[in-house]
């Protein structure tokens, strides 16, 4: 007597239900960059973002800016990209800092006008900064910290 098996696998492609915890998908929202063109977050879909919400003068946010940019640079050729919300009122001084230590080319900042920053602020639930969000090629939040948490090759990785 021949035993015959079939073995189903299912996969679900549902999407998470929006939200910013991880395990959800993060909402979506456009900002312009400081030349005045429109980034939304959506349009990062298939990469993973490192999504960094920080103001220039803030102390903890300058100390963990080099530290996403190797992050960066560690993985940029694989997919990864890093989305700055800047949260400076005057976005120049914002501009100014990146250029000054080499960021301008690597970030990918958004937030030249404060008052829309600050709803996308609303959005994701930010109380402190700087906050920091990992979003995976399908739109999903993997990690999210606030200084002096941060994401490491561990929270970047499993999604490249």
């Amino acid at each position: 007597m021949a035993v015959v098996g079939v073995i189903l696998v299912l996969t679900d492609h549902r999407q998470s239900p929006v939200g910013t915890e991880v395990g959800q998908t993060a909402p979506d929202f456009t900002l312009s960059d400081f030349q005045g063109v429109d980034i939304s977050l959506s349009g990062f879909r298939g990469q993973v973002v490192i999504l960094e919400f920080w103001q220039s003068s803030c102390p903890d946010c300058r100390r963990e800016t080099p530290y996403l940019d190797e992050l960066y640079r560690r993985y940029k050729d694989r997919g990864v990209i890093w989305l700055g919300v800047n949260l400076d009122h005057d976005h120049h001084a914002a501009q100014k800092y990146l250029e000054d230590n080499g960021l301008a080319g690597d970030q990918t900042t958004v937030g030249k006008d404060y008052s829309a920053a600050m709803s996308v602020v609303d959005l994701f639930s930010v109380s402190l900064v700087p906050c920091v969000f990992v979003i995976d090629r399908r739109g999903i939040i993997r990690y999210r910290g606030v200084s002096p948490d941060k994401p490491y090759a561990g929270d970047i990785e499993p999604w490249l």
